[in-house]
Parts: C-alpha cells; structure tokens; sequence
C-alpha cells in the first residue's frame, strides 16, 4: 500500500466513487432543465419563423383583435415612421437570436449534466452548470436554472467530487 497523494486523497475523502454519488441528482436537474430550455428554443425559433413569414395583412387582421392600448402603441409608432412590417422583422429577428442561444446553451448544459453523470470532463460540467445560472437567456422562465446551476456549482466545487472527476 502506498501513500501517494491520490491515494492518500481517497482514503481520506472517501473514494471516488463516493464524490460522483453527490453529482447524480444535480445533473439529472441539469439536464431536464436543459431539455426544457431546449423545447423553449424550439418554440421561439418557431414563432420567428411564423411571424417572419406571416403575410402583413394576416397580422394586421390580428392586431385589431388586441386590447386598446397595444393598438394604440402601434399607431404611436406607425407615426413615428416605424411600419408594422419592420416592428415584426424586429420580433423575429429578436426571437431567432434568443432561440439560437437557447438551443446552444441547452445543448452544452445538457453535454455537461452527462459528463457529471459520467465523471468525466470537469470544465464542461462546470460549464454547463455556469450557463444554467443564467437568467432570462439559458433557463426557462428564470426559476428553473438558477437554483439548480448553483446547487451544480457548490457540489462540482466539493472537494471530494473534484477528486473522483480526476479519477
């Protein structure tokens, strides 16, 4: 038996595989919000599409069936040189870019809750858990991410898990 600092770090920590019984049940979080997030991306990239591609006259049918006051803004804004074509362009284009982050930004989180599952590449654990502490950009409906990328975080920065993820 020999005392190098590794297996002196496991008899002492308790082994590796005690560290990655901790990071099971953060990484499942991790990865089902990353799905949800993912379906959340979908869904925008979906509405630039429609919106995108909707004929103007479809969408002003659409707007006379909105409260007064949106009405209202949207003539304040015809006014000020603004057509309701660009004001969708707009949306869309808005819609398209948080989508695509969605999507980016699910498809690393969910990369690394597997790589926790596994025990394998700290960073992009790290990574993935950074990115779900994210608000409004990467979690759905900013509830979500937050708690769980940062329960991820304080076990990925454990001691004992930091040692099985070099194991």
């Amino acid at each position: 038996m020999s005392y190098e600092p590794e297996e002196a770090d496991e008899l002492h920590l308790g082994g590796p595989s005690r560290g990655l019984e901790k990071v099971k049940l953060p990484a499942i979080f991790l990865i089902i919000t990353a799905v949800l997030n993912l379906l959340l991306g979908g869904y925008l990239i979906f509405n630039s599409v429609v919106i995108f591609y909707a004929p103007a006259d479809v969408m002003k049918e659409a707007m006379k069936q909105q409260p007064e006051v949106n009405r209202k803004q949207i003539e304040e804004l015809e006014k000020q040189g603004f057509s309701l074509d660009k004001i969708l362009k707009g949306y869309a284009g808005a819609f398209l870019a948080i989508g695509a982050l969605s999507i980016i930004s699910s498809i690393l989180t969910i990369a690394g809750g597997a790589m926790m599952l596994s025990g394998k590449a700290y960073g992009l654990a790290v990574t993935g858990a950074v990115l779900t502490t994210i608000p409004c950009i990467t979690s759905p409906c900013c509830i979500f991410g937050l708690p769980f990328g940062i329960w991820s975080l304080v076990v990925l920065f454990n001691p004992e898990v930091k040692a099985a993820f070099r194991r």
